[in-house]
């Protein structure tokens, strides 16, 4: 009996499908399940009645999804948007396409079996000599049996290889991201190990195999002949291939598709990842490969697309999703979140989902609502896998950390990564690492401290994250700066740019390169500063970022002043000035009244000082930002001692160091204190040293004004240790050194000179 449909005719006995010349053979849970639809048109039928009537058992909704999917390749012009197989969301799925039914004759002419006993003849010859091709091959590749694997056997998924240069790099890392995320989104995630190291394939397997002598190894070689992908899929594990498949496939987006099959199929039914359609299309590995590229925008263009195409693609919304909220675009995250949770998705990446509303509430500083949510969230899903389960610690880690509950804080990063395997999950050991270090940073500079944020490195480059290591770099940069390691700080700063450069992200390449410039100014490496300020001026104006812009006049203005070129400095300052009002950004606008302080307290310009803070401080008590009081009080401090009125500078700096020491602000107390010094260098040289030596005792790292306590020598005579400072500071200070510094160094040597 033959049933014909749509461009289609059917088989229906043999379950042969024959379709634009073309003739597909059917498995027989195929056949079963493509007939079963057949002889009930237009009926909507669930996942459970579907694996009663067809199967006959119990099996994974996956499965069933995964032969749908395959029924749909063969029957559909376009598998995308189906019209002969249709699913109706939480119902089930129909066949909706008209059908004509044809029975064959059952007498046949002499010369109609002549002639057919020619045609099989011939089939029979084409078959054999076919069979002789295919048999040379396999001879030449035997091909093991293959084994299920057991309950916690892990599967290691290498890096693609194409031997062919008609894929682009996009596409590439696109396939590889999409197949990563396939599983890693799922409650099972920690399974599959993705490789994302540069090892290459026999490093990644004896690597792996140290860590764990039970996991298989799955590699991919793709070969393009003609318009055909060849695809061979291998597993093995330490004795050898366990099996072997080669397939052919008409696009990429086949060969992922088969390849997820693939490693389905290898796992027992109690195993198989819970998941729904998986119909990759080229849109959507693109997009993941612009996104792996650094082309956001071209990336975020593409998943709308595949989203008008296919609504209920929700690995193409979830990745949406988090880009958005990588944007900090809330609102539209939560939109494209909310979608999620309210279709059959959120049966299958519902932790992913709940970790999206928790990033979200992180950013609102709900942080209260966060850590109640994701503990009862856990409470009801013990299920999950410890890979999830640690993503939600390390999620509430964050939210104790920005509460400022560090012993909380500390426990649960450290929870988080109780019982996961370090060296098959680095990037989670990377993220407690990190936040650990995070957490600490706030009340301690000791060098164990540092140590933590070197681990979350290590880990970080085991696991291939670049953020993390970009994180990890800056805050050791932040570190060597509190120390007066200047050297060490840019270095470490330069490592994190080049990583940045290679995101292809502009926006956060400017801002690395501003933190870069603000170190080379304060060590003094000016020269160097400008270069690097061109640079990120250039990328502003690329972007048309006025942020990114008001950060490269906030330090051309510094290294003008510098460079004792007041005006041009003061041209600077006020355009960013404009900048700031014109776009409302007001942390800017105060940002450009501490650099129009330093201007006029530069220039020793004390008459224009105090009205200009008088403006200021207005502004700041109208937005009802007090908190900032203490940096205009430190400015204020400063000014007195500019006009000589001693008594009130003192008891300013005195009070705003206190404030300082509180905020745990180092770099300002010693600010403050130097100044404070300074003050009593005039008269009192032996109290500068006291105070200078007060910083020493909490702070032990080199004075970073060393030509004070040089001075404060030279007053009290002391020759000898006044010039072993001056030529340490010398050092120290690289173009920074003033030609009054200059002077008293030669003076100083004129003096022990025989």
């Amino acid at each position: 009996m033959f049933y014909q449909f749509e461009n289609i005719k059917y088989d229906y006995l043999n379950g042969i499908i024959f379709k634009n010349d073309q003739e597909i053979k059917l498995t027989n849970i195929q056949k079963k399940l493509l007939n079963y639809l057949l002889d009930h048109p237009k009926a909507i039928h669930s996942k459970q009645k579907l694996m009663e009537q067809v199967w006959g058992r119990v099996i994974t909704e996956n499965s069933i999804n995964q032969f749908i999917s395959i029924l749909r390749s063969y029957v559909e012009d376009n598998p995308a948007e189906p019209s002969v197989i249709l699913t109706h969301f939480g119902k089930g799925i129909s066949f909706e396409s008209l059908i004509k039914v044809e029975k064959p004759q059952k007498l046949v002419s002499q010369t109609e079996l002549k002639s057919n006993r020619m045609k099989y003849i011939v089939l029979a010859a084409l078959f054999l000599a076919a069979l002789a091709l295919i048999s040379k091959s396999l001879l030449t590749q035997p091909i093991p049996n293959k084994k299920n694997l057991t309950e916690n056997q892990k599967i290691l998924i290498l890096p693609s290889i194409f031997e062919d240069s008609s894929t682009t790099p996009v596409q590439r890392k696109g396939m590889e991201s999409l197949l990563a995320l396939n599983f890693n989104y799922l409650e099972s995630e920690g399974q599959m190990i993705f490789d994302n190291s540069n090892h290459n394939r026999q490093q990644a397997i004896e690597k792996y195999w140290q860590i764990d002598q039970d996991i298989v190894v799955m590699s991919s070689n793709i070969t393009k002949k003609g318009d055909i992908f060849e695809v061979v899929f291998e597993l093995a594990n330490q004795t050898g291939s366990v099996d072997k498949k080669i397939i052919l496939a008409n696009s990429l987006s086949d060969v992922l598709k088969d390849k997820v099959e693939y490693i389905n199929t290898i796992r027992n039914d109690d195993l198989s990842f819970k998941s729904v359609d998986f119909s990759p299309n080229e849109l959507l590995i693109e997009a993941l490969g612009y996104k792996k590229t650094g082309n956001l925008l071209k990336a975020k263009q593409l998943l709308k697309q595949v989203l008008e195409k296919q609504g209920d693609f929700y690995q193409a919304r979830l990745v949406l999703a988090e880009m958005l909220l990588s944007e900090k675009k809330l609102d539209q995250s939560l939109a494209q979140f909310n979608t999620l949770k309210s279709t059959h998705a959120n049966k299958i990446i519902g932790t992913e989902i709940e970790l999206g509303f928790a990033k979200i509430k992180y950013h609102k500083n709900e942080h209260r609502q966060l850590i109640n949510d994701l503990t009862t969230y856990q409470a009801s899903n013990l299920s999950i896998s410890d890979v999830k389960k640690a993503k939600i610690k390390l999620q509430i880690a964050d939210a104790y950390t920005t509460l400022g509950e560090t012993q909380k804080a500390m426990q649960s990063y450290q929870d988080a990564v109780l019982g996961v395997n370090k060296q098959l999950n680095p990037g989670l050991f990377a993220q407690s690492y990190y936040g650990q270090g995070k957490a600490l940073l706030p009340k301690s500079n000791e060098p164990h401290v540092y140590h933590l944020f070197e681990q979350s490195l290590t880990y970080a480059k085991l696991a291939g994250n670049v953020e993390y290591q970009i994180l990890a770099l800056n805050s050791m940069s932040k570190m060597s700066i509190s120390s007066y390691e200047w050297d060490k700080s840019i270095a470490l700063k330069k490592q994190a740019l080049q990583l940045m450069e290679l995101s292809g992200d502009k926006s956060e390449v400017a801002r690395g390169l501003g933190t870069l410039v603000a170190i080379l100014n304060q060590s003094g490496y000016f020269s160097e500063a400008k270069v690097v300020n061109e640079k990120m001026g250039k990328i502003a104006r690329d972007l048309k970022s006025d942020l990114s812009m008001m950060h490269y006049l906030h330090y051309d203005a510094i290294l003008l002043m510098n460079a004792f070129d007041w005006d041009s400095a003061q041209q600077q300052i006020d355009r960013q000035l404009d900048l700031a009002i014109k776009t409302d950004n007001y942390a800017m606008q105060l940002d450009n009244a501490f650099i129009a302080f330093e201007l006029l307290l530069a220039k020793k310009d004390g008459i224009k000082f105090k009205p200009e803070w008088d403006k200021r401080i207005a502004i700041i008590k109208q937005r009802g930002f007090e908190r900032f009081q203490v940096y205009m009080d430190y400015y204020l401090a400063r000014y007195y001692k500019l006009i000589n009125h001693d008594a009130e500078a003192i008891a300013l700096l005195n009070e705003v160091t206190k404030e300082f020491k509180h905020q745990n602000d180092i770099k300002l107390v010693v600010d403050a204190q130097n100044h404070l010094a300074e003050i009593y260098l005039k008269e009192n040289p032996q109290k500068t040293l006291e105070i200078l030596s007060q910083i020493e005792s909490y702070d032990p790292h080199p004075n970073p004004y060393l030509e004070i306590k040089a001075k404060a020598f030279n007053h009290l005579n002391n020759h000898v240790e006044a010039l072993s400072l001056l030529n340490q500071a010398k050092l120290n200070y690289h173009e920074s050194w003033t030609a009054e510094n200059q002077a008293l160094l030669e003076s100083i040597q004129a003096v022990l000179e025989p």
